[in-house]
C-alpha cells in the first residue's frame, strides 16, 4: 500500500497496530479498529513508544459497528490483514459494502487472508496421517475454529473477489509462497516447479493469499 503524508488510512482489526504503526510512521493519518481489549493497549503503548499517536486514532469495536461509525470519512486505502476469515461468510457482503462506501475513487482495499483450498487439503491429510499413527482424526480441524473470534470464515479466493467486483473494484489477486503439506522444502527443484511454476498448484497450495480491489 505504501503509506504516505497524504493518506488517509483505514486499519480494520489492526491488532497490535503493527501497520498503523508502521503507516503513522510514513506520516499517514490512521484510523485502527479492534475489538479487542488487551490488543488495542498494546497498540496505544506502541504508538506512545514509536511517537505518533497523535496520527492514529484507535476504535474498539467491532467492524460493523466501527465501519458504521465512520460513515461521514473518505478513505485512500484500507486494509484487512488476517481479519476477514474471521467474519461470518453472511456477514462479508455487508461489510464489503461499507467499506466500500467509505474509498476514495481510486483508493484501494488490500486483504491478505489463510487460503481455503490448501487448509482444507491440510486438514484432509492430517486426518489421513493421524489414521496411519493410530491417533484419533477428529482432532485435527480448520487451525483457531473452536476459539473465540476463531477462523468462522474461511472463504474460497474466488468467491471473496466475485464480492468484490460486484462493489465494482478492479481486483488484483497476489499468492503467498506455496507448500505441499507432504513435501518438505528441501526437495528443492521439484517443491520450486510445483508451488511457483504450475498456476493451478500454486493457486491451491499457497498458505494464503492478497488481494487488491481498486476502486474505478
Amino acid at each position: 500500500l505504501r503509506p504516505a503524508p497524504d493518506d488517509y488510512i483505514l486499519d480494520c482489526g489492526c491488532g497490535w497496530g503493527v501497520f498503523s504503526i508502521y503507516a503513522a510512521r510514513q506520516g499517514a493519518e490512521v484510523i485502527a479498529i479492534d475489538i479487542e481489549d488487551n490488543a488495542l493497549k498494546i497498540a496505544k503503548l506502541l504508538s506512545d513508544y514509536f511517537g505518533v499517536s497523535q496520527n492514529i486514532d484507535f476504535i474498539r469495536s467491532d467492524l460493523k459497528a466501527g465501519v458504521d461509525s465512520l460513515k461521514d470519512k473518505f478513505f485512500n486505502k484500507i486494509i484487512f490483514a488476517d481479519v476477514i476469515e474471521h467474519i461470518e461468510n453472511e456477514q462479508k457482503p455487508r461489510i464489503i459494502n461499507m467499506v466500500f462506501r467509505l474509498l476514495r475513487p481510486g483508493g484501494k482495499i488490500l486483504i491478505h487472508t489463510d487460503n481455503t483450498t490448501r487448509v482444507k487439503l491440510v486438514v484432509i491429510f492430517r486426518k489421513i496421517e493421524a489414521l496411519f499413527l493410530f491417533k484419533n482424526p477428529k482432532y485435527y480441524n480448520i487451525p483457531w475454529s473452536g476459539v473465540r473470534l476463531g477462523h468462522v470464515g474461511l472463504i474460497y479466493v474466488g468467491k471473496l473477489s466475485n464480492m468484490l467486483k460486484q462493489n465494482s473494484l478492479n481486483v488484483k489477486i497476489i499468492f503467498d509462497a506455496s507448500k505441499i503439506p507432504f513435501l518438505p522444502n528441501r526437495f528443492g527443484l521439484l517443491h520450486k516447479i510445483f508451488t511457483q511454476n504450475v498456476p493451478f498448484f500454486r493457486n491451491i497450495l499457497s498458505g494464503g493469499y492478497i488481494i487488491i480491489a481498486e476502486k474505478m
